[in-house]
């Protein structure tokens, strides 16, 4: 049962977004994804370098993170796959799950969004709502039309 004084402290968080492709950010989003989906939920991401979810789309996606800026913890993250960015990669994530032909007909600007988690201590209203306000930030300055 958590006290009427951690609440107060877990409802004062003061967090901030920032959209990074420094190498060291998008490792820090690296092993709280592997954190998130490989201890936490056991899934089998196909991780090569032990404690990190890391795959050949982290160099070309823009990385939204979401920090506390009390402890400069990385506590979210999300990974966006701009259609202008994907030179490299040749393709969206999903075409390897999914058959993505008919977005092809699509008029418009497309982004895939992707290894999306929060850390458990911040699963709440406000870091996320954080997280995807940014995300519609993201998307109107780059002019997406389909996500």
């Amino acid at each position: 049962m958590t006290t009427p004084a951690a609440n107060a402290r877990r409802s004062a968080r003061r967090l901030k977004t920032e959209l990074t492709r420094c190498p060291q950010r998008v490792e820090a989003a690296q092993r709280l994804r592997y954190q998130v989906f490989s201890e936490e939920y056991d899934s089998d991401l196909g991780a090569r370098t032990p404690g990190l979810d890391a795959d050949e789309f982290d160099t070309v996606c823009d990385h939204l993170i979401v920090t506390d800026l009390d402890s400069g913890q990385l506590v979210a993250t999300t990974r966006i796959l701009h259609q202008a960015d994907i030179g490299a990669v040749n393709r969206f994530y999903s075409a390897s799950e999914f058959d993505l032909t008919p977005l092809q007909n699509l008029h418009g600007t497309i982004a895939e969004l992707g290894r999306t988690c929060v850390h458990a201590d911040y699963r709440n209203g406000a870091t996320i709502s954080l997280l995807w306000s940014a995300v519609a930030s993201y998307l109107m300055e780059r002019d997406v039309d389909y996500m």
